[in-house]
């Protein structure tokens, strides 16, 4: 076959499952791209077909991720989960993408009593330790900020308790 009779598929991939909150937010991301001149293939994970497309680079390349999942075929190249189209379009470009900042290992468990002060003392001076083992990671919240959502989440959840045993 001649190089000019020569069919050429794109190596850019994009993986997604119909039921992923963040594949449906970035569906209209790949369109945007795919109009702009980007040939970025949209594979749906229901297609057994392309599960074993995705199954044979997750071997090839030694990753795991779930959906979305972007992949150049040819480098392993790689964004696993939503990104902005800023990034996606430096990947389609065959930038490096960095995965995002991981944190060491989970945050303390809350206070069983918010009003226990002893509680409370205690769980603060290991979210703080936990903090500063994780200073890599932007953006995390002061201790009273935590506390805060923390108090907030549990007021809630019992709220939705409450209306449940009605």
């Amino acid at each position: 076959m001649s190089e000019e009779n020569k069919e050429e598929f794109s190596p850019l991939y994009y993986f997604y499952s119909q039921g992923c909150g963040w594949c449906k937010k970035s569906e209209p991301i790949i369109d945007e791209l795919n109009k702009e001149g980007h040939d970025i293939l949209k594979l749906d994970l229901a297609d057994k077909d392309n599960q074993a497309i995705q199954k044979e680079l997750k071997d090839k390349y030694k990753l795991q991720c779930g959906t979305p999942w972007f992949i150049d075929a040819e480098t392993g190249n790689q964004i696993c989960g939503f990104r902005e189209k800023d990034i996606v379009e430096k990947w389609a470009n065959g930038e490096e993408i960095p995965a995002p900042p991981k944190p060491k290992g989970p945050p303390p468990p809350p206070p069983q009593d918010f009003d226990n002060k002893n509680q409370v003392a205690e769980w603060r001076t290991k979210y703080e330790d936990w903090v500063k083992e994780n200073d890599h990671m932007p953006n995390l919240p002061k201790p009273e900020q935590m506390l805060q959502r923390l108090q907030q989440q549990k007021k809630m959840m019992e709220q939705r308790q409450a209306q449940q045993a009605q």
